[in-house]
Formats: structure tokens, sequence, C-alpha cells
């Protein structure tokens, strides 16, 4: 459940560096890297530990999968083009050993890559490339992993309906075989298509079922996407709900309280990977969207630097995005964040996000 929970391993693995052991090590820590380092959060260990290992990992099998989880690190802390170095040759290395499976998950990875990087059409392309193999082989949650990427790649292109198309299928495939980490960034990719459709009854129906799960690396966006999809609802509503409550207050609490999750989930996340741009993002975002409600009461706990609410809230809300575009001004990463920003930009008529836009897109 936490770092102290490995600590038999890590040191394990310290001993096994120490004499010189270095494929045994790198056996200790495949057993922990890619479902607990990298799931939680601790994407700077993740990258320590492996690079202790470079070059030194005489087993072919266990160098290909170090190799390519350091590149799953980096790519986690903006160091895209270093992560596709990393995919490439761990590629490579599948090929040549002929191992199917492996190389549909660096072909994946890498599609993961360049969709950071803004080229889309590349991306879907090296999908397409692996989910043929997944399903060659019968890697069902390869070919889940797959179609999500693909369905996400298409949402960036605005094509809504294709997007919302891949993502059912992959989510599909999640609930047959409990893939909890592609339930979550679906219903996320699919309830962003809705929203951008407009249609916010499906879009909120389907990211409150993504916030049945808890995958430390993505609440915070959906966490985040949920206060979203409330404020959009909230703008322009005056009817009132049964029992003397009016249903813009109710959303407007419910808005509230998912922004301060959100900005709770990206801190306990940052405080392992201080520049994990992603969860700096998602709490850009929530910080944006408590600016919009302008009822800061159920934000009244000291912000990160001894900040406060109220005039230093939207400092902190330039601070934020600043930091997310040092370390990661990729184009796909930048569009997505807008994406969103733009949609807290329709509830915001008094435009008090006007000189906040800059910031998030990486323009000063």
């Amino acid at each position: 459940k936490k770092l102290d929970d490995l600590a038999a391993q890590l040191a394990e693995f310290d001993l096994r560096c120490a004499a010189g052991d270095y494929d045994t090590a790198c056996s200790v820590l495949r057993e922990f890297d890619f479902d607990y380092l990298l799931l939680w959060g601790h994407y700077r260990l993740m990258i320590d530990l492996h690079e202790k290992l470079q070059g030194r990992i005489q087993d072919l099998t266990l160098a290909r999968i170090s190799i390519g989880n350091l590149g799953q690190a980096l790519n986690s802390i903006g160091k895209v083009k270093e992560a596709i170095s990393n995919y490439e040759r761990a590629l490579a290395m599948a090929r040549e050993a002929k191992n199917r499976q492996a190389e549909g998950v660096w072909l994946g990875n890498l599609g993961n890559a360049y969709a950071d990087l803004g080229d889309a059409h590349k991306a879907i392309e090296l999908y397409e490339q692996a989910l043929v193999i997944a399903r060659e082989i019968g890697d069902r949650r390869g070919e889940g992993a797959d179609l999500g990427n693909t369905g996400l790649a298409y949402l960036s292109l605005g094509e809504h309906q294709k997007a919302i198309d891949f993502m059912s299928q992959a989510i599909q495939i999640a609930d047959e075989i409990s893939y909890t980490d592609v339930q979550i960034e679906e219903r996320w990719g699919i309830a962003q298509a809705y929203l951008f459709q407009n249609d916010l009854v499906n879009a909120r129906t389907t990211i409150e079922a993504a916030l049945q799960y808890d995958v430390p690396q993505y609440n915070h966006n959906a966490s985040a996407l949920h206060g979203i999809i409330l404020l959009r609802d909230l703008t322009g509503f005056t009817e009132s709900l049964t029992g003397g409550a009016t249903r813009a207050e109710n959303l407007s609490g419910l808005a509230i309280q998912s922004f301060t999750r959100a900005i709770a989930q990206a801190d306990e996340i940052l405080a392992k990977t201080p520049d994990y741009y992603d969860a700096l993002d998602a709490k850009g975002l929530a910080l944006c969207g408590l600016l919009l409600t302008k009822d800061l009461t159920g934000f009244t706990e000291s912000l990160t630097g001894g900040e406060t609410r109220g005039e230093n809230l939207s400092g902190l809300v330039l601070e934020t995005f600043r930091k997310a575009r040092e370390i990661a001004p990729h184009a796909g990463v930048v569009k997505s964040v807008l994406r969103l920003f733009d949609e807290l930009v329709k509830c915001d008529e008094e435009g008090i996000l006007k000189d906040v836009r800059k910031a998030a897109e990486g323009l000063e």
C-alpha cells in the first residue's frame, strides 16, 4: 500500500547491485516497478533504480524490460524523446527475440509518446500495429490498452464518436479481465468526448462511473474532469430542486468537492514526484474551477508554500501551469489541457481566467 511495504525488496535490490549481481537485482525490481512504483507515482525513484542497471544486465529479456520500463518512467516526467529512444531499443530487442507480446507492448508505448508530442496519426498507426499483434496472440490486456489508446488519439483529433467507440470496446475487455487502469482512463476519455459534444448527462454519468475506481496515476484527472462537467452543467441553470434546495447550489457544492479532491490527489502524487506534469495540469484545472465557483469556503486549508485561498489562488494557478509547461511543453499534452481549460472558460462570464490561458499553453 505504501513505499515502506517494499523496504525488503528495495534493500535486496541495493545488496544485489553492490555485489555486482545486476541480473538478480533486475529480477527483484521487475516484481514491483510497474505494478507499484509506476502506479503510485514514484517515477524519479523508478528512473534512479533502472539507471543503475543500464549496460550491466546480461540476460537479454531482463535488459529489454529494464530499458522499456525506464522509458515509461521518463515519459511520465516529460522526457518524451528519451522515452522514445528507450522504447525503440526495447522494440528492436523484442523483434530480435521474436517476442510478439513484448513487440506489441513497446509499439503501444511508442504510440503514447508520439501522442504526447502531438502526432496523433503516427500514434494511431503504432496502436494499430500493436492491436494486430495483441489479437493474433490472444493478449486481451494488450488489446484493451491498444483500443483505449486509439480512442484517446481520435479524441485529440476531434473525432468524438470514433473515440467513444474504441474506448467502449476497451472498457468491455477491461470488464471481462478486471483491468482497472483501463476502466478509469477510458471512462475519463469517453466523458471528455461527451463533454465536447455538450452531452452533459452522459458526460457526468461516465465520469462518475470512473470515480468508482482507485488508480493513483489517474485519480486526479477523473476528479478534475468531474468538477468541470458539474460546473458546465451549473452554468446558466436556475431551476429549483425539490426540498427547497436549488440544483445550482447542489452542483456548485459538488463541483467544489471534486476540485478540492483533485488538488489533494494531485498533491499526494506530486509529493513523490514533483515533476509529474500530468498531476500539475489536473491541479491547475481544479484550481481554475475553484476560482470560478467564487465560493472558496470548502477550500480553507493552506496550499503549497503557505499560499491560501482568495487573492493568492490566482497566483498559484499561474505557478502550477507554468511549472507543468516547463516540464512538458509538448504539443499533444498542451492540446489536451487546453481543451479542458476552454470548457472552464465557457463558465467564465466575468473573465476571471483571462490571464491563465497563456500559462496553460506555455506562452509565458
